[in-house]
């Protein structure tokens, strides 16, 4: 299957270079990476151009990471699917440890691979980090954070954390991966929709649902999930209650009408975030007489 083996790709690249970062060993970690790489995070941009630059810009991360005192790393592919026969795109969760006690709350980091010249590599990593709370990245001389990049201020912070959750979701939901799609819902998972409420307490729950939906896409031949984010309050540091506008496409064209919905995300307080209700969702069925579908 082409999704659960872009899984596959994505993780067998990460772990040689988790072993790298944790030995210090600079020409393993860079073997993983394609030139010209860009780094981002929700409040900076980085461009390596040569491999001097990406060379100085490992040293200082696995150097930096040495420094904090990170005794674990671990990068796990959440989702990927394949965007061309040559490009894959994923998400992994990343968590960092000194001994036993978390360095930093677990965050998402979206990853392009490329294949070039018959090796899988990554291009650009984007991770939904602010850069002053991960201080172990790299910066180029001269390549200064521009402010318009910058979250303005705790709410637009919130906002972009959410369009990362909403764009991870939709891409475990398009891997047509049933575990992938799983790592992003927490049991049990309230839905609501034009047919009521239903709680899916197990992940047997989870799976005939997945089921469903994966068995709607083909009929109606999804080929991709937009999820816009449109506002979002946090409760506390473990709970995310959201608005987005969803877009179901096939080609160039919409299977339904665009939706609005209300989205909840939790976590627990050392743990990664989890879908746990999501409010007027669209059904699986009928979705050309609109019998299923939500309204804006």
């Amino acid at each position: 299957m082409l999704h659960p083996s872009a899984m596959t790709l994505y993780q067998s690249r990460l772990d040689p270079m988790t072993d790298a970062i944790m030995a210090g060993d600079v020409a393993g970690f860079l073997d993983g990476l394609h030139l010209p790489h860009m780094l981002r995070t929700l409040d900076s941009e980085v461009l390596f151009e040569t491999e001097q630059d990406l060379r100085q810009g490992a040293g200082y991360y696995l150097n930096a990471l040495q420094a904090l005192g990170i005794t674990r790393l671990e990068r796990t592919c959440e989702s990927a699917i394949y965007k061309s026969a040559t490009e894959i795109e994923g998400y992994n969760s990343v968590r960092a440890y000194s001994g036993n006690t978390p360095a930093i709350m677990p965050f998402l980091a979206r990853m392009r691979l490329e294949l070039r010249d018959g090796e899988w590599r990554i291009s650009e990593t984007d991770m939904a980090v602010l850069r002053s709370k991960w201080s172990v990245l790299p910066q180029i001389e001269g390549q200064v954070p521009s402010p318009d990049k910058a979250p303005k201020d705790e709410a637009d912070f919130n906002l972009a954390c959410f369009q990362v959750l909403l764009n991870w979701l939709s891409q475990a939901a398009l891997s047509k991966n049933f575990d992938a799609w799983a790592s992003a819902c927490a049991t049990p998972l309230t839905v609501t929709g034009a047919m009521g409420t239903v709680v899916h307490e197990t992940l047997a729950d989870l799976r005939n649902e997945f089921d469903l939906f994966v068995s709607a896409f083909k009929v109606h031949h999804v080929t991709d999930i937009v999820r816009t984010a449109l506002a979002v309050r946090t409760e506390g540091e473990t709970r995310m209650v959201g608005t987005c506008r969803t877009y179901l496409v096939s080609q160039a064209n919409m299977v339904v009408d665009p939706y609005v919905s209300q989205v909840v995300f939790e976590r627990p307080e050392d743990g990664f975030w989890k879908l746990v209700r999501l409010e007027n969702a669209i059904g699986h069925k009928n979705w050309r007489s609109n019998g299923d579908l939500p309204r804006d």
